[in-house]
């Protein structure tokens, strides 16, 4: 399961989406950063892990042109990367591309 998991210390937020088996899991997780949490979201999304250890993802929407049928992708690797695997997403019609900072945390 993915989580979206915000954190504060000091006042400062951070984003981390965990991949984690179970809510209690992340939880724990987040409990053990030793930072207050803020919110935990479970994420529908498909994710496409290419680099993991950057703290830049990307939210990809596309949209079957087919069946109509939206599809939401979380894609941690470079635009430029990610510019390329959409353009080769046969009948997919982009909805839109957003740059997220958060790091991958897989438990």
């Amino acid at each position: 399961m993915l989580f979206s998991v915000s954190l504060q210390s000091s006042g400062v937020g951070s984003a981390t989406l965990v991949s984690g088996n179970t809510w209690g899991d992340c939880v724990s997780w987040a409990e053990g950063t030793g930072k207050v949490i803020q919110s935990i979201n479970i994420q529908q999304q498909i994710l496409i892990l290419v680099n993991s250890s950057s703290d830049e993802s990307y939210s990809v929407g596309l949209k079957d042109t087919i069946t109509n049928s939206l599809y939401t992708y979380i894609i941690y690797d470079t635009y430029s990367n990610v510019d390329k695997w959409v353009e080769a997403q046969p009948d997919m019609a982009v909805q839109n591309i957003s740059l997220q900072k958060r790091t991958f945390v897989q438990l």
